[in-house]
């Protein structure tokens, strides 16, 4: 019992950390409605990909986002079957902001974008690959390898 009350304090301060930024209440808004990708949130939210990008990064870290792999797409969604803390949390907070109009807005703004987000949510997953790292050599093509590897080249030919 002392071990599940002690596991549960350790994940509050994380998950209150991660809801304490205001563009990340507006990316979970957005999710609660339906799975979406980076470049949808950024119309919605008006922001660069690297700032959403960075967002999200740190609520799927706290357990509050997860992410799937559907082609070149990587789709972002609430938790199907999140811890207890985070459920009680995003139901507190989604109750807490439908009503404010920045989170309005942000809706209002995926609007046109619907039709894409449909057709996207019917493609199938993408099964995940093992990524393994290869020489340098193997990942140029090999005519650029010759080419840079020939004694008579001189670094400075290349780079011009």
């Amino acid at each position: 019992m002392l071990e599940k009350v002690y596991k549960n304090a350790v994940e509050l301060p994380a998950i209150y950390q991660a809801l304490s930024d205001p563009t990340r209440l507006r990316i979970l808004n957005l999710l609660a409605a339906t799975p979406l990708c980076v470049q949808h949130l950024q119309v919605a939210l008006e922001a660069p990909q690297v700032m959403v990008s960075k967002h999200l990064l740190l609520l799927k870290a706290s357990g509050l986002v997860e992410s799937q792999k559907i082609r070149n797409w990587r789709l972002y969604r609430l938790p199907a079957k999140p811890a207890p803390a985070i459920r009680r949390n995003l139901d507190c907070l989604l109750a807490c902001i439908r009503e404010e109009q920045l989170f309005q807005e942000d809706a209002h703004r995926l609007q046109p974008l619907r039709p894409q987000i449909q057709q996207l949510l019917k493609q199938p997953a993408k099964p995940q690959k093992v990524a393994k790292s290869l020489p340098r050599a193997v990942q140029q093509p090999p005519a650029m390898v010759s080419r840079i590897s020939s004694p008579s080249d001189s670094l400075e030919e290349h780079l011009l």
